[in-house]
């Protein structure tokens, strides 16, 4: 794991503003920032994701990254289209395949085993 990804999910996690490097900021809210941008916030058993119309290779990590992190799924790309799937960790392997839409929601899963 990269360390501005432990740096973002530690901040997350504990409920603490942070600057987690120079384009990524955390909010005492759990909302994610991006170049100023809201790419992710929480609310009691979801996360939300958005591109902000920004889809970048930065922007897709970040989402990715939260994404693995707390809701066992994964933004990735094909031939220039977003899409997401979950990730089924008692056969280890992707599925349930979906085009990425901005604010898609995700339940918030324990992925810590």
């Amino acid at each position: 794991m990269r360390a501005v990804t432990q740096r973002m999910i530690d901040a997350l996690l504990c409920g603490n503003a942070k600057r987690v490097s120079r384009n990524t900021d955390v909010t005492a809210d759990g909302e994610v920032l991006l170049c100023g941008n809201r790419i992710a916030w929480f609310d009691n058993e979801r996360i939300y994701v958005s591109s902000c119309a920004s889809r970048t290779t930065m922007t897709k990590e970040r989402i990715n990254e939260l994404l693995i992190a707390f809701a066992s799924a994964g933004l990735g790309q094909h031939r220039g289209q977003w899409f997401v799937e979950d990730y089924d960790s008692s056969f280890g392997s992707w599925s349930n395949r979906r085009d990425f839409v901005d604010g898609m929601s995700f339940a918030i899963v324990d992925t810590t085993e």
